[in-house]
């Protein structure tokens, strides 16, 4: 996978990256965390966040979809549906010696800008990007750097919030 790292910095404690992938041409927004913290170390998908935390809340930016597959019997949820950033978290990842999205030992939480109603940023492709989706309509809307960025810094304010796991 091609990409540049658009930004690296820090939001209230946990560092933060903007990634642009130069094959597909869309943006990803990470959040590191440190061992210290209960997330490290666990996948997206587990079920280990409390759901009544977010059964009343409303869609919010993370989508239906994964809402809909929490189910009202669930009692725990994944960060998928538990973090309210663009069309949900859909990586968690790293830890000892990890090289993606920059080399470090955090736990990477993570979301893209490729879903429906994202449009490529063409500025980001590479000629082989271009040349693949050239035949394609670019529908919808282009998640500038800034946009990630600051979906960065509410997926880390939220972060913040989780004091433990189930």
């Amino acid at each position: 996978m091609g990409y540049i790292v658009e930004s690296d910095f820090h939001h209230n404690g946990l560092r933060c990256v903007c990634i642009g992938l130069t094959d597909m041409g869309h943006r990803c927004g990470y959040v590191g965390i440190g061992k210290d913290h209960p997330l490290y170390g666990r996948g997206y998908f587990e079920k280990i966040l409390p759901f009544e935390k977010v059964r009343d809340q409303k869609i919010g930016k993370r989508g239906i979809i994964p809402l809909l597959c929490a189910g009202e019997r669930d009692e725990r949820i994944g960060m998928d549906v538990y973090f309210d950033v663009h069309e949900s978290v859909t990586f968690a990842g790293g830890g000892k010696d990890s090289e993606y999205p920059v080399k470090s030992d955090f736990w990477w939480i993570g979301f893209d800008c490729g879903h429906a109603g994202d449009a490529r940023d063409e500025a980001l492709c590479k000629d082989h990007c271009l040349k693949t989706y050239s035949r394609l309509k670019n529908y919808g809307k282009v998640r500038t750097q800034a946009y990630v960025e600051q979906e960065c810094r509410n997926l880390a304010d939220q972060i913040l919030e989780v004091k433990e796991v189930y």
